[in-house]
């Protein structure tokens, strides 16, 4: 069984822990179980890392399933946020942080306006050259390397914003615009970006994660078993199993039985 990062991890409603290769599998209880041993472990990141440079810098998606995570963590008074770099994963193309769709602005209403983090840094949707917002975007986060990433899995087994479609595990580019299968643009961090981080923290909470997840025709199968299918383009997710330190958090109200 693996652990839980962060000491003070709630392993009372830890249900079970897999690994699936270098995957660490955390299920809980419940949606709330989940959102307080993810805080915990995200918290416990920041510490450490302020401990041992100075500073910590982090990826965060803008799921709306991350409202009570997000909530959480501004009510940390040990999280040192003035030594917090935050970058917004992605943004929709043609639209600014004032929009009430923006991903940025989802992050500014819920962090980033409630801590007082040294820095956030999002993506210009509404650029009119997103070449160039690309191309300092990758500059900066080459100057700032994030230390760890928070993000979303989605219904269909997309790693935060990158579906099936866009879905490239070498891609060259640190940040690009994608059009996703359901139509819309994004200017967007790549898989490549988010795996680069020495830790990541996912976590999967739609209702119709894992009928969508499995495999085609065969809907009785659990997200730890579309994982261990092996790396596909696929399945965006199934690039966390290679990596050192990732952890998915799931809850059992939203995974199938013998998960």
């Amino acid at each position: 069984m693996n652990h839980l990062t962060g000491a003070g991890s709630n392993q009372d409603s830890l249900i079970d822990s897999t690994r699936i290769d270098l995957l660490n599998v955390h299920i809980f209880e419940s949606a709330e179980d989940l959102e307080s041993a993810l805080t915990e472990s995200i918290a416990s990141e920041i510490i450490k890392i302020v401990a041992e440079k100075g500073h910590a810098t982090g990826i965060f998606s803008s799921a709306s399933e991350f409202d009570g995570l997000l909530h959480k963590l501004t009510l940390r008074a040990d999280i040192p946020w003035t030594r917090f770099i935050c970058y917004a994963v992605g943004e929709y193309v043609g639209m600014d942080e004032d929009s009430p769709r923006s991903l940025r602005r989802y992050l500014i209403e819920r962090l980033v306006s409630r801590v007082p983090i040294a820095e956030f840094h999002g993506l210009r949707g509404e650029a009119s050259n997103l070449a160039a917002v690309c191309s300092n975007f990758a500059s900066l986060l080459e100057s700032r390397p994030p230390d760890f990433a928070v993000i979303d899995l989605d219904q269909a087994g997309g790693l935060s914003l990158i579906d099936a479609r866009n879905c490239d595990f070498n891609d060259p580019a640190p940040v690009r615009v994608i059009e996703r299968s359901d139509g819309r643009a994004l200017i967007t961090m790549t898989i490549p970006t988010l795996i680069k981080c020495r830790t990541i923290f996912a976590s999967a909470f739609a209702p119709a994660f894992t009928t969508a997840f499995a495999s085609a025709g065969d809907p009785e199968k659990t997200v730890v078993e579309s994982l261990k299918q092996g790396i596909r383009p696929q399945y965006p997710a199934s690039i966390l199993t290679t990596h050192p330190c990732a952890h998915l958090f799931l809850n059992s109200q939203r995974t199938a039985k013998g998960c």
